[in-house]
Protein backbone atom coordinates (compact mmCIF):
# COMPACT_ATOMS: atom_id res chain seq x y z
CA UNK A 1 0.00 0.00 0.00
CA UNK A 2 1.35 3.40 -0.88
CA UNK A 3 -0.46 6.72 -0.63
CA UNK A 4 2.20 8.55 -2.62
CA UNK A 5 2.96 10.75 0.40
CA UNK A 6 6.50 11.45 1.59
CA UNK A 7 7.27 9.65 4.85
CA UNK A 8 10.57 9.87 6.72
CA UNK A 9 11.22 6.91 9.01
CA UNK A 10 14.60 8.13 10.24
CA UNK A 11 15.69 11.34 11.91
CA UNK A 12 14.38 10.91 15.44
CA UNK A 13 13.23 12.70 17.45
CA UNK A 14 11.34 14.59 14.70
CA UNK A 15 10.80 11.85 12.12
CA UNK A 16 7.36 11.16 10.69
CA UNK A 17 7.37 7.92 12.72
CA UNK A 18 7.70 9.91 15.95
CA UNK A 19 5.21 12.61 14.99
CA UNK A 20 2.62 10.07 13.83
CA UNK A 21 2.92 8.19 17.12
CA UNK A 22 2.00 11.28 19.17
CA UNK A 23 -0.42 13.03 16.76
CA UNK A 24 -4.01 13.22 18.03
CA UNK A 25 -5.34 13.31 14.43
CA UNK A 26 -3.20 11.15 12.15
CA UNK A 27 -5.26 11.89 9.02
CA UNK A 28 -4.80 15.64 9.51
CA UNK A 29 -1.07 15.19 10.08
CA UNK A 30 -0.70 13.04 6.97
CA UNK A 31 -2.56 15.51 4.76
CA UNK A 32 -0.98 18.71 6.09
CA UNK A 33 2.54 17.67 7.12
CA UNK A 34 3.57 15.65 4.09
CA UNK A 35 3.93 16.21 0.36
CA UNK A 36 3.06 14.12 -2.67
CA UNK A 37 6.10 12.31 -4.05
CA UNK A 38 4.42 9.82 -6.40
CA UNK A 39 1.12 8.34 -7.52
CA UNK A 40 -0.87 6.29 -5.00
CA UNK A 41 -0.39 2.54 -5.34
CA UNK A 42 2.72 2.90 -7.50
CA UNK A 43 4.89 0.78 -5.20
CA UNK A 44 4.68 -1.03 -1.87
CA UNK A 45 5.75 1.03 1.13
CA UNK A 46 3.72 0.69 4.29
CA UNK A 47 3.90 3.62 6.70
CA UNK A 48 1.73 5.29 9.32
CA UNK A 49 0.33 7.86 6.85
CA UNK A 50 -1.27 5.29 4.54
CA UNK A 51 -4.15 3.86 6.65
CA UNK A 52 -5.86 7.17 7.47
CA UNK A 53 -5.89 8.30 3.83
CA UNK A 54 -6.74 4.97 2.11
CA UNK A 55 -10.48 5.65 2.03
CA UNK A 56 -11.52 3.65 5.08
CA UNK A 57 -12.74 5.95 7.84
CA UNK A 58 -12.36 3.84 10.98
CA UNK A 59 -14.11 6.54 13.02
CA UNK A 60 -17.40 5.99 11.18
CA UNK A 61 -16.89 2.65 9.44
CA UNK A 62 -17.58 4.30 6.08
CA UNK A 63 -15.60 3.76 2.92
CA UNK A 64 -14.84 6.82 0.81
CA UNK A 65 -12.64 7.75 -2.12
CA UNK A 66 -9.66 8.64 0.07
CA UNK A 67 -7.22 11.22 -1.19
Amino acid sequence: MSSGLRYEEHGAPWSDDTESYYAPDLRKLALTHSEIVGPPGDHWHYNNFNPPVDGNDSRTGNLSAGC
